[in-house]
């Protein structure tokens, strides 16, 4: 059993390094994705992240976001790299002792053999999805404390957290030290702190180079679907695929593989079906 390197391109451009596992290696994670299934199923526990779970996507992740006045969008810095290896186990032994799973040392091992590589969860594990979710539980249920009021939306696709609001300043009661209700208002440089904080906590960064702040007379994109008024492929992103589909309609080389740009096209079908045909190649 062993483990592979190579790149495959971002959406939102540049390259990104997958470690993917063999056959048999992917055959063990399988049966271990299979028994973590089993123990957190129904999902309640991950209400806000829209990323490796069955039946939730960036589509409904982005419909969360639709019309609002104002969208943040932060991103965690090289997540999947960074997260501890320590920190993950603890958080699978207290879980698994609270959900009184039987024999917990043995699915522990297991997960530690075959899911880790160098000490972290690679993006090529099929188990790495669920296990950056299970290691961000108490971080979304402490980011989405005050938006259970209703008051604001947030979502979280694997490292993109989207939070969305109807003013500039938060219209906001929080939470004070006691649990108690202080009136005051929670402004979005408070939402950048506070998930700053809660993120330093679990040995993760806020990648302040891609903190975007848009507001309505702009365009408000959420993982490249825009939200302003009903849910659309980013123009941005729609341009370039419309860049990569004339090199291959034309033979020339491209960054990405046809099945790569096929993967690409059922994304798209999932926001905009309507223009997938404008993107088929020849």
């Amino acid at each position: 059993m062993e483990w592979k390197e190579f790149y495959i391109p971002k959406r939102s451009g540049g390259k990104r390094l997958i470690t993917a596992p063999d056959k048999q290696l992917k055959e063990k994670q399988s049966a271990i994705l299979s028994k973590l299934y089993e123990i957190y199923y129904p999902f309640s526990e991950f209400h806000y992240a829209f990323g490796g779970l069955l039946f939730k996507s960036i589509k409904q992740s982005a419909e969360k976001h639709i019309g609002k006045q104002v969208v943040i969008r932060l991103d965690i810095e090289n997540f999947f790299d960074n997260i501890d290896k320590e920190t993950l186990i603890r958080i699978l032994e207290e879980d698994f002792k609270k959900k009184d799973v039987k024999n917990p040392e043995i699915l522990l091992r297991k997960i530690e053999k075959y899911c880790f590589y160098n000490d972290r969860i690679p993006q090529g594990a099929i188990t790495s999805p669920f296990l950056s979710n299970i290691y961000l539980i108490v971080f979304d249920k402490t980011i989405s404390s005050i938006a259970k009021l209703g008051y604001y939306n947030y979502s979280r696709y694997f490292d993109d957290l989207t939070f969305s609001f109807n003013s500039k300043k938060m219209m906001m009661e929080k939470l004070d030290d006691d649990k108690n209700i202080a009136k005051q208002p929670l402004e979005i440089g408070e939402i950048i702190g506070t998930v700053k904080e809660n993120l330093n906590k679990l040995k993760l960064k806020l990648n302040y180079e891609k903190i975007k702040i848009m507001t309505r007379n702009k365009r408000q994109s959420v993982c490249n679907v825009t939200v302003n008024e009903k849910i659309n492929i980013n123009k941005k992103y729609y341009k370039l695929l419309r860049a990569i589909k004339h090199h291959f309609d034309n033979d020339r080389e491209t960054t990405i593989t046809k099945e790569q740009y096929l993967g690409h096209l059922a994304f798209v079908h999932s926001i905009s079906p309507e223009i997938v045909e404008k993107l088929s190649c020849k």
